[in-house]
């Protein structure tokens, strides 16, 4: 029969073929179950069932607030983690602007908000092994909370790939495919008294909370092996009289003590043939520092104008911080002590706006303290 064809029926008869074995395909390979979805009849669609991978999702916060000059009792803003706990690298289909078509809410009185431009865009999540990434979702409440409520945030997880994506886009209905749900998340709506203390008790219970190792990794035993600090005693000046203000955030004031402050030459070698960028504060550098011996301690910096930043140290050299520590008695001259460090490498831009050494200060010191040699101070 194809011998008697002309040019154009050729065409159409192997348009239709096509068409006809795509559909059987996607119809014998969707078979109903979990995680698979129906082709209507778009070429390049995948049926491959997708498993779950090894994430989270976690909600990092969940704050009533204002959103395209709105009434900023209606709307909600979440930022959420999703972490990788596996040992592959994972890429899977970004929401981009159709937050709707792969976010959930299971409080059926909140709506996730679309960001309409671009139009119908994707995007590729890439996750590395054991590291996260963060985001944000709009939600817009039907009746105005007057109370505490409680949701969950639900993520469908697709596979990237290129032949999906049209799919996606047009006709296929992803909502419930593979979807990985977080925990419960409560919110209060009416404003407490300001309590300090209750305040900062709180702050700190959700930071230990916070999967803080995917973004800011512990220090592996090749790194330790890389990177080192040491402190050439010689170098430091004795104790000398001088002033300090200590900083007091509950009582809002500033206080003002004598002390005994020195230098310490704390020198940052980087014995690796790669270069070393890692994580501190422009103003408030100080705060990754600290003596192993609880009578010094760091001077603090008062800052205006304070930000994180990154320091690069190139392969097979080294960098030297003078650290001003400082103490309140005579009797700690001639004390023996070590400086430590938290090293923080930078490997993500979601690093930098996170980055908060008081918070990270609380996790183990063996995590990211890289401790100097023993030195005297007189």
């Amino acid at each position: 029969m194809l011998r008697y064809m002309n040019r154009g029926q050729f065409k159409n008869f192997s348009f239709l073929l096509i068409l006809f074995l795509l559909t059987t395909v996607c119809k014998a390979d969707d078979g109903g179950k979990e995680g698979g979805f129906k082709c209507h009849l778009i070429s390049g669609c995948s049926t491959k069932k997708i498993s779950k991978p090894n994430l989270s999702l976690f909600i990092d916060r969940a704050d009533l607030g204002i959103y395209a000059m709105g009434n900023p009792e209606q709307f909600l803003h979440i930022t959420y983690f999703l972490i990788n706990n596996s040992d592959d690298t994972v890429k899977y289909v970004g929401a981009g602007c159709l937050t709707s078509r792969f976010f959930h809410i299971d409080n059926p009185d909140i709506t996730i908000i679309d960001n309409n431009w671009p139009p119908d865009s994707t995007e590729m999540l890439l996750i590395p092994p054991h590291r996260g990434i963060e985001g944000n979702l709009i939600g817009k409440f039907k009746l105005r909370p007057v109370s505490a409520f409680k949701f969950k945030v639900g993520i469908s997880l697709l596979k990237w790939g290129r032949d999906d994506i049209p799919s996606i886009l047009k006709k296929v209905t992803i909502s419930g495919a593979n979807v990985l749900w977080s925990d419960v998340e409560t919110v209060e709506v009416e404003n407490k008294h300001y309590n300090y203390k209750r305040d900062i008790a709180n702050i700190k219970a959700r930071w230990l909370k916070r999967p803080m190792d995917a973004f800011f990794p512990p220090l592996t035993k090749t790194d330790r092996d890389k990177y080192s600090i040491s402190i050439d005693e010689n170098k430091i000046a004795k104790l000398r009289d001088s002033i300090v203000y200590d900083l007091n955030i509950s009582k809002r004031s500033i206080l003002k003590r004598k002390c005994l402050v020195t230098m310490c030459p704390v020198k940052l070698n980087n014995n690796s043939k790669d270069t070393l960028e890692y994580i501190n504060m422009k103003c408030s550098w100080t705060d990754i520092y600290k003596p192993d011996n609880n009578k010094f301690s760091v001077v603090k910096m008062i800052c205006y104008s304070n930000f994180p930043t990154t320091i690069k140290v190139f392969p097979d050299q080294s960098i030297t911080i003078y650290v001003p520590i400082k103490t309140f008695d005579l009797k700690n001259r001639n004390t023996k002590i070590k400086i430590g460090m938290n090293l923080y490498k930078y490997w993500s831009n979601d690093q930098l706006h996170m980055f908060n050494p008081d918070e990270l200060m609380l996790r183990p010191e063996t995590n990211n303290m890289v401790w100097s040699n023993e030195i005297l101070v007189k």
